[in-house]
This record gives structure tokens, sequence and C-alpha cells, in this order.
């Protein structure tokens, strides 16, 4: 017996094969310790990562882009639904005489530019047309906020207002209440033709789709305006779908890219139209 050849495993072999198993429970053990031993501390992963690599980010979730190089602005902040606010401040004409300069407010707007070259700038200049021509200067303020502009003019710190036809309606009641803030139009600046637009999630198709959804605009603007007009003539009452507020038109375009929760957006160029060609699933509405 002693002389016949050995068929099993030699000691060394044994050894081998015992770590072989040996490492290979332990590897099991690790990668299923999650399952075997569920009480383990889970606040290293992240858990809205993993939804969005699975398309499983809930409605309202994780932010879809950053609106930074997309939107005019980058920063947004809801506000609370308020009526319009009674103006503040009313105050007399501030004018000097000596330095003859009209402080003139306008906002981010492309048909403002007609006013900005002939002012060669922002600043008020003695080389503007202006003041070659009629002897007073310009300073061209940025205020993006209606109710804001609204404010700094029957303060008496600007001297003209912008808006549009439908902004000056609604700013007149208040305005009139004091015969030195009492508005005269004396001059339309353009017809904003495709200057206003809504830009909507690519599910929404008409104007009828926005019922039930959630709009985000600049309350007391022209974007109110614009959409109520739409809903009602759509034959949807306001109230059927859920609004959100910003200050201002831009922010309304930032919050649209940022928050997946919010159907469509109320602003204006240039953001109605960067929107759509920057970001996916995204359109202008049309009719």
């Amino acid at each position: 017996m002693n002389g016949e050849p050995q068929h099993g495993p030699t000691a060394l072999a044994k050894v081998l094969i015992f770590l072989i198993i040996g490492a290979s429970l332990a590897g099991a053990a690790y990668f299923f310790k999650d399952t075997l031993f569920p009480g383990r501390d889970h606040r290293d992963i992240d858990v809205a990562k993993f939804r969005d690599q699975q398309g499983q980010t809930p409605a309202g979730g994780s932010e879809a882009f950053d609106p930074k190089g997309i939107t005019t602005v980058s920063e947004y902040k809801y506000v609370p639904q308020e009526r319009l606010p009674p103006v503040k401040g009313v105050s007399a004409y501030k004018w000097d005489a000596k330095t003859k300069v009209v402080q003139f407010p306008i906002n981010v707007w492309i048909g403002w530019l007609p006013i900005v070259a002939a002012n060669h700038g922002f600043a008020p200049n003695p080389d503007s047309v202006f003041a070659k021509k009629y002897g007073f200067q310009v300073n061209l303020k940025l205020i993006d906020d209606p109710v804001v502009a609204r404010d700094a003019f029957a303060a008496g710190e600007s001297h003209i207002l912008w808006g549009t036809l439908d902004m000056m309606a609604l700013f007149a009641p208040e305005l009139m209440r004091d015969s030195r803030t009492a508005p005269r139009i004396y001059q339309q600046i353009d017809w904003s033709n495709g200057g206003d637009g809504i830009v909507v999630r690519d599910t929404i198709r008409s104007v009828s789709d926005l019922k039930g959804k959630t709009i985000v605009y600049a309350q007391n603007s022209p974007s109110q305006y614009f959409i109520n007009n739409l809903l009602l003539n759509a034959g949807i009452q306001p109230g059927a779908v859920k609004h959100k507020f910003t200050a201002t038109a831009f922010e309304a375009a930032a919050a649209f890219v940022a928050d997946r929760s919010i159907d469509a957006c109320v602003s204006w160029a240039p953001d109605i139209y960067k929107i759509p060609e920057k970001v996916k699933g995204t359109r202008i509405l049309r009719g």
C-alpha cells in the first residue's frame, strides 16, 4: 500500500484551498455586509445622487441645473403672494438746477439700447445727445423690480417711471392719490414684440396643459398680467394653476432652471431664448 501513488491533494494544496475558500467567504461577507448587518451608518451615502442616476428623483427634488451662465441672474428667492403694496414715501420732485441730471430708471431690456447709446453709457455724460441737444444729462439706473421703481418715482428719487401699459394701469390708482406723483405717459419706447414669453417643460404643448401645473413669475409685474390673460383666454381660471412668485422676471427664470417642481416660468428676453437652448427638455410655449 505504501508503494501506491497518492491521488489526493498534498498538504500545501490543502492549505492553499483553505486560504482561497476563506478569502472568498470573507469577500462575500464584506460585499453583502449591508444586508447581513443592516444597522450600520448610512450617512456617507448620497441618496439624492443615487436617485438621480437611477432616474428616480421625485418631483420637486434636487436641482436640475445651475442657472449660472444660463439666466441673467443665478440667485432667486420665492416670495409670498401679496397685493400691490401702497406707495412708500411720497415726496416732491427732486431736481438740481445746477447739474440738471435726470434720474432715469430702466430694467434689463434690449429696448433701452437706443437710450443707452444716445447717453453714451449709463452715467451722466456731457457728451451725450441729451446734454448737447437739450442741455441736461441722464443717469440711467438699473431697477428691475417694478414696485421698487414705482416707489423711487413716488419718492422723487427718479424723474421717470418705466413700465408696460398694463403696469401703468396697475400703478395709476396709488400714484393718483397725490398730485405730485400723478403719472403722465409721454412716450412709448417699443412694442416689445417677442420680448416676453413663457418657458415650459416639453410635456406642456399648449396653454390648456398648464391647468394644475406650477408657474413661477414676478407678481405685480407685466408677467402676471401676461399669464393671467393667456389663462383666461384659454378658458382656465387663474386659480386652476399653482402660482409661485419672485421679485423679478429674471429670478423667475432662474427658479425654473434650478427647481424641477416648476412646470413653467414667465419671463422675458434674453432668458426665454437662452433656457431652451441650454436646458434639455424645455421649450417656449407657443399657442
